[in-house]
């Protein structure tokens, strides 16, 4: 086992060097190209490497798991006097260490070059805290998709799949959002040009539950942004995205903190404990996983039909992308399929996830 895994960690020197330099490209060379003092659009820079380390972690598992996907490299790596699981472990650890040493290159030379450019100017001693905090949200992206990934039986399928899974939790969100409206009056005071004022009221309709809190990227993002507000000189109290427990968006930031690392948790454990049951005659046959199209048109399709209130389907530009989105539906039902025909059974579901997506819609008053 330590002879393969040696073995791939040498194969994994081309995307290492990828990572690195697309890290140098979004990170190093822009603040090495900065002019003047320390400034908060500098911190920016720090994002930039934040993406193309969350980017790795999406697109490292189609890389290092797409020989499960071809019927001649599995029938060698499965001839090998060595389990399926084994090799799995060595390739998935290798995967992560490759996005982590890339990522530490990138990192360090910023680091270097802030420093020297910039002096004490910027609170340097919160670049140490950083690097660290964000290798969990980076674990939480890449076993994810590692997992999404492998349950697609061709590549095709499966970057599909990790588009469904970074998706899956925000789609569900959503409808839940839609039930869970309130409205808000407020006040505001006019001169009326009489030397005197008049108060007016008005009514917003505002979310108890705040769908884009929930990405698998958000709390990547968070925590970036915490530490760049430290690097520029706020307090921790200023900077922490949880300062107000009471407040709708904070609640909704601790959930998501709270299930993505259980849904890490799960697919890693759930990565390994089927690995025993592929075959290698699944190669490029029809994916059939749960957690693929059989599953997630249905569910993205109801949501985003749920989105249409009485209102938006009286207007014809919103019928007009109403009916792209049911042939983008039917366009990846074929893609499952293989085939044109997606048979009466499926394309069933899909009919009664637009209806009942259209019912939930027009009773929850859609989006809005």
């Amino acid at each position: 086992m330590k002879k393969y895994f040696l073995y791939e960690l040498k194969k994994a020197i081309i995307p290492f060097l990828v990572i690195v330099f697309a890290g140098i490209i979004m990170y190093a060379v822009p603040l090495s190209m900065g002019s003047g003092k320390f400034r908060s659009a500098t911190l920016e820079y720090i994002g930039y490497l934040m993406f193309v380390l969350g980017a790795a972690c999406v697109i490292m598992p189609v890389y290092i798991f797409s020989y499960k996907m071809k019927r001649r490299s599995t029938d060698l790596y499965y001839s090998l006097p060595m389990t399926r699981t084994k090799q799995l472990a060595v390739r998935y650890i290798v995967g992560f260490i490759t996005i982590i040493a890339a990522y530490t290159v990138a990192y360090i030379l910023g680091f270097i070059i802030t420093a020297v450019k910039y002096g004490n100017e910027p609170n340097l001693i919160y670049y140490l805290p950083l690097y660290f905090a964000v290798i969990i949200p980076a674990y939480i992206i890449y076993s994810i998709s590692s997992f999404a990934f492998t349950r697609a039986n061709s590549v095709a399928d499966g970057i599909f799949f990790i588009a469904f899974a970074m998706l899956a939790l925000f789609m569900i969100v959503l409808f839940i959002s839609t039930f869970a409206k309130y409205q808000k009056v407020g006040y505001y005071t006019v001169d009326n040009g009489e030397g005197g004022y008049e108060t007016y009221s008005y009514t917003s309709t505002l979310n108890y539950v705040y769908c884009y809190k929930f990405f698998p990227f958000t709390m990547l993002s968070e925590i970036t942004c915490v530490f760049q507000d430290l690097i520029y000189g706020y307090s921790l109290e200023a900077s922490t995205p949880f300062e107000n427990m009471s407040d709708p968006g904070t609640i909704n930031l601790a959930v998501s903190f709270a299930i993505y690392p259980a849904i890490s948790i799960a697919c890693t454990a759930g990565l390994f404990m089927t690995e025993h049951k592929c075959k290698a005659e699944n190669c490029n046959q029809i994916s059939e996983s749960i957690f693929g199209y059989k599953t997630m048109l249905p569910l993205f399709t109801l949501t985003i039909c749920s989105l249409y209130s009485k209102e938006w389907l009286s207007e014809a530009y919103s019928l007009m992308l109403l009916a792209i989105v049911i042939a983008a539906a039917y366009a990846l039902a074929a893609m499952y399929k293989k085939s044109v025909k997606i048979g009466w059974k499926f394309a069933l579901v899909l009919l009664i996830s637009i209806i009942i997506g259209l019912i939930c819609g027009m009773a929850s008053g859609g989006l809005y």
